[in-house]
């Protein structure tokens, strides 16, 4: 299979559409132009058929006033008992001065039973009527006969005929008919035929170029993208590609590769935080089972010794297993196979139990959590996760409020979201670190004194934006800080 390229693509079939146009609009003007060629015939034929009978007219009223003034019969100069008719016909077109179209026209006369009665001596004479000529001219009206020969094979034997009838009185008395080679039509087909023919080879080929010109200039942006995206690497993340000044689908395009370039970026630099982030975290409590299991072998121990020795050693163990859990929670939220339960619950009720839950904690640092729910407030939520979600953010309400604080839970519904406020009296964010709370491994406490591994409120807003909620946070340092959790109404 051949395999074409873009620029191929568009040349092929930009050549093949417009030559296609070129060819149907060649054939169209050829065929109008013969259509319009028989049709000038037709008129001419027509209007010098009528000349004929008009002429004949004359003539014979002319004859008969003569013949009237000589006392002669008027039988002898009916038209069908005239051996001049045809004579005078004849005239009738020598009479037009230096009018060569009119030298190879053709006179017949026949009878009303379709008999020759006489015809002119030019060229191309007619000796037969059809029958449809003959049917219509007998109900008075004038015949085109079809082209006798074929006009585009046969030139010399192709005519264009017309016959009319000949009245006198209000009767029928004899049949006119023209007859008109059509040389000079075909000669200016065959012109017609010769420059279309020279012309489209020509035609074809300014298109082919065209279409190269025009897939030069429409793929010449792609390059430069293409030139930049290849040399795009894992530590060369910070390149973009150049943005053009025209508003299309290739603006379009850069701006795409931008925006997916911004988020790998983004991605592999929160990646390269967490495996250091998780390396340091790993590190202490590995450090200290290393440390203490190295002191239990130095020598022999107590049963008691060795006693504490594993109760410290589980001890980290279960906190690296706390954040290895958290981390797949995260992992599995992260690929969609989180799993959630969805199941309506009385909000109100749902966090007067996480409160309840906290108290013990908030009392043993003098901490008053004050509550002021709006009840009736229905949700759609994973109870497992939500509750999880929402512990971590009290807990960490807790954790940074000092002894003898306060803690102010809300619940306020409105039309269509419940807003769920935790606001502490705590010792504040940087205004400068606010933005980054919600990243894994992230401390506002620099120093890592506080417990826990910076998870806690990444797992919070991991959950909620699960639940198609969301989470908002202000702060002032040594004055408190504030989340504001927002979901919609079941």
């Amino acid at each position: 299979m051949v395999h074409l390229t873009i620029r191929a693509r568009i040349i092929f079939w930009f050549g093949l559409i417009i030559t296609a146009i070129l060819c149907a609009f060649s054939v169209l003007v050829y065929f109008n132009f013969q259509t319009a060629l028989l049709a000038n015939t037709d008129d001419f034929l027509e209007l010098k058929a009528e000349g004929v009978l008009d002429y004949i007219d004359a003539y014979w009223v002319a004859q008969n006033r003569k013949g009237l003034e000589n006392s002669r019969e008027t039988a002898s100069f009916i038209k069908t008992n005239s051996r001049n008719f045809v004579k005078i016909a004849q005239n009738r077109v020598g009479e037009i001065p230096v009018d060569p179209a009119l030298t190879d026209i053709s006179l017949s006369i026949f009878s009303t039973e379709g008999q020759l009665l006489a015809s002119s001596d030019s060229v191309a004479k007619n000796k037969w009527l059809s029958p449809q000529a003959l049917k219509a001219v007998l109900k008075g009206k004038s015949f085109f006969d079809p082209l006798v020969g074929n006009l585009s094979r046969q030139p010399q034997a192709s005519r264009r005929i017309i016959t009319v009838p000949v009245v006198e009185g209000n009767t029928i008395i004899c049949i006119l008919q023209l007859a008109k080679p059509l040389t000079d039509a075909q000669r200016t087909l065959n012109q017609l035929k010769i420059k279309l023919a020279m012309f489209l080879p020509v035609s074809i080929l300014l298109v082919v170029v065209a279409a190269w010109l025009l897939a030069s200039l429409i793929l010449h942006p792609l390059k430069s993208i293409i030139h930049t995206v290849r040399h795009i690497t894992a530590d060369k993340l910070s390149s973009r590609v150049p943005l053009f000044t025209t508003k299309d689908e290739i603006r379009d395009l850069s701006e795409t590769f931008n925006d997916m370039l911004e988020k790998l970026e983004k991605a592999f630099l929160m990646q390269e935080r967490i495996v250091q982030d998780v390396s340091h975290e790993l590190r202490t409590p590995l450090t200290i089972l290393k440390g203490e299991m190295e002191v239990a072998l130095k020598k022999a121990r107590s049963p008691e010794e060795y006693q504490a020795t594993l109760t410290s050693g589980l001890e980290e163990i279960n906190k690296i297993n706390h954040m290895v859990e958290n981390l797949l929670l995260l992992a599995r939220f992260d690929s969609h196979q989180s799993g959630l339960v969805l199941k309506e619950i009385d909000f109100e009720s749902f966090v007067q139990g996480i409160i309840d839950d906290m108290s013990l904690f908030a009392k043993q640092k003098s901490i008053v959590i004050h509550t002021d729910l709006t009840k009736d407030v229905f949700i759609r939520a994973d109870e497992q996760h939500l509750y999880r979600a929402l512990i971590n953010i009290l807990d960490n309400a807790v954790k940074y409020t000092p002894q003898g604080g306060n803690i102010f839970v809300t619940l306020k519904k409105t039309p269509d979201m419940t807003v769920l406020g935790v606001a502490d009296t705590g010792i504040g964010i940087d205004p400068n670190r606010l933005p980054f709370i919600f990243d894994r491994f992230y401390r506002a406490d620099t120093s890592r004194s506080s417990r826990g591994f910076g998870l806690g409120l990444s797992i919070a807003k991991t959950i909620i934006d699960a639940h198609d909620g969301k989470i908002e946070v202000t702060s002032l340092l040594k004055r408190g800080t504030s989340f504001l959790v927002s979901f919609p109404l079941a």
